[in-house]
């Protein structure tokens, strides 16, 4: 089963890039939570992290939250980046799956994975529509979380070996 640092352990240089600068922009307090973390893990003061190079500081951060002891944290920063950002592409998202929930709030605790072939079908009319980066990244944050242990999707997002 995947976890939420597996999101960012999987982020090449550029998509953590643009996924932390979008942060940075639009949902600056959630950024700065992010960075404290990030910084705490690696054992840095935070304002040293802060004046690293853009480019650094991104790598950085991806390294810390794609460690497993962040999985909680890396959770929280993907749910509510997307919560904030994507509500809609969150509900899109879902109602692909046949999945219920309260405008991208899941009702069930542990929502059944659908079949392999609705699985597919959803995730990849998901991914061609408008924004296809963030969309991917959504698709990977959902398969990543606690409540959704999907082993085909995990390993149809993570490139993972086909679970039996």
């Amino acid at each position: 089963m995947t976890q939420s640092n597996d999101v960012f352990r999987t982020m090449s240089q550029e998509e953590a890039e643009a996924f932390l600068q979008e942060m940075r922009d639009e949902l600056k307090p959630l950024y700065k939570q992010l960075e404290r973390a990030s910084a705490e893990t690696l054992r840095l003061r935070p304002v040293f992290l802060a004046k690293q190079p853009w480019g650094k500081r991104c790598g950085m951060i991806r390294k810390a939250m794609s460690l497993r002891v962040n999985a909680d944290a890396a959770a929280e920063v993907l749910a509510a980046f997307f919560m904030e950002r994507y509500a809609e592409d969150v509900a899109a998202l879902l109602d692909l799956l046949g999945v219920e929930h309260e405008e991208g709030v899941l009702s069930e605790m542990t929502p059944k994975q659908p079949t392999k072939a609705k699985l597919k079908a959803a995730v990849d009319k998901f991914r061609a529509g408008e924004n296809a980066p963030q969309r991917a990244l959504l698709v990977k944050a959902f398969a990543a979380q606690g409540a959704v242990d999907w082993p085909h999707l995990d390993a149809m997002v993570f490139d993972l070996e086909e679970a039996k």
